[in-house]
């Protein structure tokens, strides 16, 4: 921290060096740093694959749920794993917020639309997003029923709303489940989030 108490940003170099002389640390402990600097970078995929090939376990209940590792895993395309989660550990959570089983039901559905698997996006629609549209609220109801159209379009270049598709909405609708679950995020991640945010909607309106 800084004289003011503010935790200060740590570069790339100083976060190195200081994995090369964590000795004491052992190899998981290591690739989980490594895994949790990417999501803080804002390469999630990068993250996924990173995660993968060292073998690193997925969300359990053993995990603090911290808002990095639902971060990453959510831009890794792990809903299903987020949800499992949360069930088993934020029952409470899950209960006075009852649309994050819902984004994540969105974020699953456009991940599989996008991989071209429609059957499977079609099941997820016919049973967890289209009986959520009556009682959503107006605009959560618009926004379902533009997610829903995305079964009609064969070629996703023609979906008239490509915001819906962009990596800026899976990484606002991860922070935003990341944050439910960790109200107070770690500093880093969130200015990474904001910066992502920023660079994203700048090149989606040149």
């Amino acid at each position: 921290m800084d004289g003011l108490g503010r935790k200060q940003e740590v570069t790339t170099q100083e976060w190195l060096e200081t994995l090369e002389n964590s000795g004491g640390r052992d190899g998981v402990e290591k690739n989980r740093l490594i895994y949790e600097h990417l999501v803080r970078m804002g390469f999630g995929r990068v993250a996924e694959t990173f995660r993968q090939e060292a073998g690193l376990s997925e969300l359990e209940s053993g995990d603090d749920g911290s808002a990095e590792l639902i971060f990453g895993a959510l831009l890794g395309g792990r809903t299903e794993e987020v949800a499992e989660f949360l069930r088993t550990n934020h029952e409470d959570l899950l209960a006075s917020n009852g649309s994050i089983l819902l984004e994540l039901a969105i974020l699953e559905f456009v991940g599989l639309v996008k991989a071209g698997a429609y059957d499977r996006a079609a099941e997820v629609a016919r049973s967890r997003l289209l009986p959520a549209v009556d009682g959503a609220k107006p605009s959560l109801q618009t926004r379902l029923k533009d997610v829903l159209s995305l079964l009609a379009f064969k070629d996703l270049a023609r979906f008239p709303k490509q915001e819906l598709l962009g990596p800026s909405a899976l990484h606002r609708a991860a922070a935003k489940i990341s944050r439910l679950v960790s109200p107070r995020p770690d500093s880093q991640l969130e200015l990474k989030q904001k910066k992502l945010f920023f660079l994203q909607d700048s090149a989606g309106s040149s």
